[in-house]
């Protein structure tokens, strides 16, 4: 009986002691999760004596739940601890629960050991009904009623008993995994946006920095500005001019990537320009095509052709009368290599 009431203990302590720091191991949802222990005392009326001997004894139950309803249980007990000639006897079976909670209903199969009667070992078979309620986070205190019957020397015994004692759990209930991977999944979301405020924060410094750098790229800018503003009232100075004069000292140059007769957006702004001014005026203007002296010179005076006539259509695209001017590819020249890319646009008359 002492080795039965250490045995409890310790169970009691390691489940206790599992209780608290079920959340950090590691087989949470192994062998020992939903798997509750108790101990408790039994307090019992022999019906098939005439003496209707009462007496009290000690349980010890293990239950596992294996689905939403069904749990498998082990039980230990020791009975007869009054001297008054009620049969001590021990028993050790295993059996199903079927919950209806908080109410469930047990039947149990096993061994007897009777020191009293002719055959020392016999069989055992419990049933009877229960009531299990919450005291804690893993605790519980359990109330049981039944009959239980043990057979052995060729006769039954039956005894009506009354059980109750208290269960913890070894291992994490359902109820505490829903938990645990909620938490599980907090620490993790927040591993998470801790990565990413400090990604945030490089980011930040980041912006910061180029904040710094746009500041300084904005003073170099206005300073650009002011510039632009003194090239731009020099340059409309000079368009004036142009105007003013052309025909007389007026020419222009329009330029071309080497070996290409196509005209860039670049230059085509030029020749709307100067299509602007030749349509202000009555005069004649000649376009020489000009290459470098690159390649044969076959090719050179075919480069030179094509670059003149796109300029002549294009000024003919702009309104200008084709009367009033004058193409042609003159081939390479000696000039150096840029100025040899090139079409030249002169005045050819003053009337």
């Amino acid at each position: 009986m002492k080795k039965l009431i250490t045995i409890a203990t310790l169970l009691l302590v390691a489940a206790i002691a599992q209780g608290q720091s079920k959340y950090d191991n590691r087989f949470k949802y192994g062998l020992l999760s939903n798997l509750e222990i108790g101990v408790g005392g039994i307090y019992s009326y022999e019906i098939t004596n005439k003496a209707h001997h009462k007496n009290v004894g000690a349980q010890l139950l293990l239950t596992k739940r294996i689905g939403d309803f069904w749990r498998i249980r082990g039980t230990a007990e020791v009975n007869g601890f009054i001297p008054n000639g009620f049969d001590r006897k021990g028993k050790g079976m295993v059996g199903l629960s079927f919950d209806l909670l908080p109410f469930y209903l047990f039947v149990d199969y096993g061994a007897c050991l009777n020191p009293s009667a002719k055959s020392k070992l016999g069989l055992a078979m419990d049933a009877g009904a229960g009531l299990q309620f919450k005291i804690g986070k893993v605790s519980s205190l359990y109330v049981e009623g039944g009959v239980d019957r043990t057979y052995n020397g060729g006769t039954w015994q039956s005894v009506a008993s009354v059980k109750a004692g208290y269960m913890t759990n070894l291992g994490v209930t359902e109820s505490d995994k829903v938990e645990i991977e909620h938490d599980h999944t907090i620490r993790s979301e927040y591993g998470e946006l801790k990565g990413e405020n400090k990604l945030l924060k490089s980011e930040l410094q980041k912006c910061q920095d180029a904040t710094t750098s746009i500041q300084e790229s904005a003073i170099q800018m206005a300073a650009m500005v002011e510039t632009l503003k003194a090239q731009l009232e020099k340059k409309e100075s000079d368009n004036k001019f142009l105007q003013d004069n052309c025909g007389s000292i007026g020419d222009w140059n329009i330029y071309f990537t080497t070996g290409s007769c196509h005209i860039t957006s670049q230059m085509d702004d030029v020749i709307a320009d100067i299509a602007e001014i030749m349509l202000g005026n009555n005069k004649h203007y000649k376009i020489d095509g000009f290459a470098s002296n690159n390649g044969s010179p076959l090719r050179n005076i075919e480069l030179a052709q094509g670059r003149a006539e796109a300029v002549f259509q294009r000024l003919v695209e702009y309104g200008v009368d084709p009367i009033r001017l004058l193409y042609s590819g003159n081939g390479a020249t000696d000039y150096d290599r840029q100025a040899d890319q090139r079409v030249f646009i002169s005045p050819i008359t003053n009337n």
